[in-house]
């Protein structure tokens, strides 16, 4: 696997310390190309195994649907969980994907 993130939230004051991890991946639409689901817990894996971590929290979108994901580690297995399906163009999902993020943002920093 290999990639460059676009954007990293992390403690520190010149170098980056202990990074903010929320995965995302986005898609116009599925296409051949790759499924978002698969890509965004690939590299949530790969995110707890560097920083070994137990927990780690992401999403993944096509179009205007958004999918929220946890994925977590016992001693030999990994388990994932996905949310239902939330459309951006209906106003109560997008009230409740602001929630989502908000939760995970207050998540993030109580345990940090």
């Amino acid at each position: 696997m290999y990639g460059k993130p676009d954007l990293i939230v992390a403690t520190g004051i010149e170098e980056p310390e202990k990074p903010f991890f929320f995965l995302q991946e986005y898609k116009k639409s599925l296409n051949p190309s790759g499924n978002p689901e698969y890509q965004v817990i690939a590299a949530m894996i790969t995110a707890m195994t560097l920083n070994n971590a137990k927990i780690i929290r992401g999403s993944y979108v096509i179009g205007r649907i958004w999918y929220f994901v946890i994925l977590e580690k016992d001693e030999e297995n990994y388990k994932y969980y996905v949310s239902e399906s939330f459309d951006a163009l209906k106003i109560n999902d997008l009230k409740q994907i602001f929630i989502n993020l908000k939760a995970i943002k207050f998540f993030i920093m109580k345990n940090f």
